[in-house]
């Protein structure tokens, strides 16, 4: 089926796309929502008798935040090289500087670390879009709104993380305000009728849901009953936005002949794509109301979506959720721990144990655990206080195993937390085995990698495209200094291929954005770093390769200016010494 072009079988082609997709990841989706709430803390699915204490020891929440932070406890080395050596200089000076410093003013770092990789742990997958921002700074820049799994609307054909560019179709919802829309679409966005789910308060048993029964995790804010119980306006009126990004492969001369007549006015033949990149479509509010019906914006002709993958799953992109792996394990841990609790506080609580007859019956009313209660019993009769029995050291033994198991599970072993293991003393051999215990994390380590080299390769284009006026650029330098760039825009055009000038249309695939392996965390840069210093201790490798081995910055001309120093403070210190040997002579 050709996509349609007017609006109202356009909307009914796009719910088509939004059902297909939806119908896609339902089996893998299904535990999303109950993950999540897992990871907050709802361990207790059920509600416990009054005696019963929901102790939640949330061992998950701490797993997740190790795992993201070992993944992203450093800024990973980042280049952008040439496949031909007339742009050397262009991916050297220009590119990778500039790449860097969009990276620490975005703070990306946070982004990745705060968002998309722990929902990625979480839920199994994430994504981001590689936009540009016009509003961001006095020139705009390059921005990365994540994007949660349960937003994303994904051709089912699509079966890898890393292959979203092959899918026929891909896209994202999001929540906008009416007021944000009207600015970012002008005129065309005041029909835009605002959604009930988003707009007001709704009894959250309501069937009204965002169309499509498509919620985005938005929702989750907003559809919930208010206290007053009636229904009631928000102060601030919103949409659901759904952005498309569809492959249209028809030319000009297979178009109806008014729309033709269209692209013939804009240079086009009727020989030509019509979309070249697909087409980008968006619309808004329950009327769903068609913003924008457009080329593909972006000159790498790509949908600026980028997805990442948790676990490995064969079957579809989606991944597989590190919560859900160990989710059993934390339930058996609740429980347990739940018992501990219970048992130290009938421990300090004895139950009473007697003769029927023994007390008046109220006196037995009035027996409670207050110190130094006196009771007077019946002559012949007997009344006691019994404690629980203490429970079995195998419960602790349980609760060892089972944390042990889920470090098991998600590679965090001993050595990964900091922890000597029992029995190694030699430095050589925990580095060994610090190496082994990571094989899992340096596995994630990479995909993140590969994912970044994804984003990078769009932030190219974007620089090409939307960096068109000089600006002055910051980026953090390896040993903590700020360091500053003119980024020029002349400069890049001024660059030949060959005999002909540079074209950023025509030449940007002969570009690529790359990443170190394993720079993404800090104990591989110290790994390296270690290693080069014991190779340079025995003369088998120049100093400047120890520092360039921790990507230390211009490490030719630290070492240089380091043996300089060296040679005038031995300088400094002799001279006294020979002014006093003189002296004695004479």
């Amino acid at each position: 089926m050709e996509l349609p072009l007017r609006e109202s079988e356009l909307n009914e082609y796009l719910d088509s796309l939004v059902d297909e997709s939806q119908q896609a990841k339902k089996e893998a989706s299904k535990y999303w929502d109950e993950n999540m709430r897992f990871y907050n803390g709802e361990h207790w699915q059920t509600k416990l008798p009054s005696h019963r204490i929901p102790v939640t020891a949330n061992y998950t929440a701490v797993t997740v935040k190790r795992l993201a932070a070992m993944i992203t406890d450093t800024k990973p080395n980042i280049e952008v090289r040439s496949h031909v050596p007339e742009l050397t200089s262009l991916c050297r000076d220009i590119l990778s500087p500039t790449i860097r410093a969009n990276w620490d003013e975005q703070s990306y770092d946070q982004k990745f670390g705060t968002g998309l990789i722990p929902k990625s742990i979480i839920l199994g997958s994430c994504a981001c879009a590689v936009t540009y921002d016009n509003s961001n700074g006095p020139y705009g820049n390059i921005s990365l709104p994540v994007i949660d799994p349960r937003a994303l609307i994904l051709d089912p054909a699509v079966t890898r993380a890393a292959d979203v560019d092959s899918a026929e179709y891909s896209g994202y919802q999001t929540i906008m305000s009416l007021n944000q829309l009207r600015y970012a679409f002008g005129d065309k966005a005041r029909a835009v009728v605002p959604d009930a789910t988003l707009s007001r308060f709704v009894d959250r048993n309501s069937s009204a849901t965002g169309y499509n029964n498509f919620e985005s995790p938005g929702h989750r804010v907003f559809f919930r009953l208010p206290s007053s119980q009636g229904v009631s306006s928000y102060a601030i009126a919103r949409a659901q936005v759904q952005e498309f990004y569809i492959k249209d492969r028809r030319k000009v001369g297979e178009l109806p002949v008014e729309v033709q007549e269209h692209f013939v006015r804009n240079g086009l033949t009727l020989e030509d794509q019509a979309w070249p990149g697909g087409r980008q479509i968006i619309r808004a509010g329950a009327n769903q109301k068609i913003l924008a019906d457009r080329a593909n914006p972006y000159i790498d002709n790509k949908t600026p979506i980028v997805m990442y993958d948790w676990g490995l799953q064969t079957e579809n992109p989606w991944g597989s959720s590190e919560v859900q792996l160990i989710k059993s394990l934390q339930a058996v841990l609740n429980k347990l721990s739940s018992s501990i609790i219970e048992n130290a506080v009938k421990m300090n609580n004895n139950i009473w144990i007697g003769d029927r007859d023994a007390l008046e019956k109220k006196e037995w009313a009035d027996l409670n655990d207050a110190p130094g209660l006196l009771v007077k019993v019946r002559p012949g009769r007997q009344l006691r206080r019994e404690s629980a029995p203490a429970l079995p050291g195998s419960v602790f033994q349980m609760i060892q195993w089972i944390t042990n198991m889920i470090d098991m599970l998600t590679g965090l072993v001993d050595v990964t937390q900091g922890k000597r293991p029992v029995g190694l003393v030699s430095s050589n051999a925990i580095e060994a085995l610090n190496l082994a215990a990571q094989t899992l994390i340096r596995y994630q380590a990479r995909k993140f990698e590969n994912f970044l080299e994804r984003v990078g390769k769009r932030m190219i284009a974007r620089i090409f495209q939307f960096y068109s006026s000089d600006r002055m650029i910051y980026y953090l330098g390896p040993n903590g200094a700020w360091k500053e760039y003119a980024f020029k825009r002349q400069q890049i055009l001024d660059h030949m291929v060959g005999e002909r000038p540079f074209n950023i249309f025509r030449d940007l695939d002969l570009m690529s954005f790359l990443v170190t392996p394993g720079s993404s965390m800090a104990i591989t840069r110290v790994q390296k770093g270690q290693l080069s210093m014991g190779l340079y201790s025995g003369g088998l490798i120049p100093g400047y390769q120890v520092l360039q081995s921790v990507e230390w910055d211009n490490p030719r001309e630290t070492v240089n200016e380091a043996r300089q120093e060296r040679m005038m403070g031995m300088q400094t210190v002799g001279e006294p010494q020979n002014t006093k040997r003189t002296r004695v002579a004479a």
